[in-house]
């Protein structure tokens, strides 16, 4: 009974060791991305800090967050899209939603 637990515990273990390391891959790409992307990259660093918090963000919600203009989260928004780091998934021209598909893939994979 306890040699079944702990192989449990083990791969488990190993499980979320592999989704570290995927997830820190992930985000060291992108913010090779993020340097790339040139003017305005401070906040941007900062927004993809955001986005690897929360599940979805909206220009508003994330300037309030981070003290920043709503202009310059959009613009950032905008940037991050164009370079595949968020998808907007509403197809709307106001009250988007970016979420960070790629991030919430390796987490789902872990499952």
């Amino acid at each position: 009974m306890v040699e079944f637990f702990l192989e449990g515990v083990i791969s488990v273990a190993g499980s979320a060791s592999a989704t570290a390391r995927a997830i820190r891959s992930l985000v060291e790409t992108d913010r090779d991305k993020i340097h790339g992307l040139g003017r305005g990259s401070d906040s941007a660093l900062r927004m993809h800090g955001v986005a690897g918090r929360r599940v979805g963000l909206t220009a508003s919600a994330t300037a309030a967050e981070l003290e920043l203009s709503v202009p310059t989260i959009s613009a950032a928004l905008k940037r991050f899209e164009s370079a595949a780091i968020l998808q907007e998934v509403t197809g709307r021209k106001r009250g988007e939603l970016y979420i960070y598909g790629a991030y919430l893939n390796v987490l789902q994979a872990e499952q």
